[in-house]
């Protein structure tokens, strides 16, 4: 892991969604508002999954399409690591990101874990 760096996509919908959390915790709005103030904390990518991975996630792994954009993002950063609370991201989705994306999803526990170590 480079640093500490948050990555959106460039069509602002990975934001659209981040908002309701942020407005209903105080840590997290505190963590907004850095992230927003220290240069080179945040870059916006863009970026688009080929229509077979799209099928493949959402039609053979139903995966959630709201998270698609997460997916892409995360595809085209420098560590490809994607962040997620959610329990869309089962074992079998884990595996195919990893093999076909190159994407290794971790819980905040492993991504603190790993900053730890770093």
């Amino acid at each position: 892991v480079q640093s500490h760096r948050l990555a959106l996509d460039s069509n602002g919908r990975i934001t659209k969604e981040y908002m309701p959390q942020i407005r209903r915790s105080r840590l997290l709005r505190e963590w907004w508002r850095l992230m927003n103030t220290k240069s080179g904390k945040i870059s916006f990518k863009f970026a688009r999954l080929t229509n077979a991975q799209r099928k493949q996630l959402i039609d053979s792994l139903r995966f959630d399409p709201d998270d698609v954009p997460f997916v892409e993002t995360a595809s085209v950063t420098r560590d490809n690591i994607l962040v997620s609370g959610e329990s869309d991201y089962t074992g079998e989705v884990k595996m195919y990101l990893d093999s076909a994306l190159g994407i290794r999803v971790l819980d905040l526990v492993q991504m603190q874990a790993m900053l730890h170590s770093a």
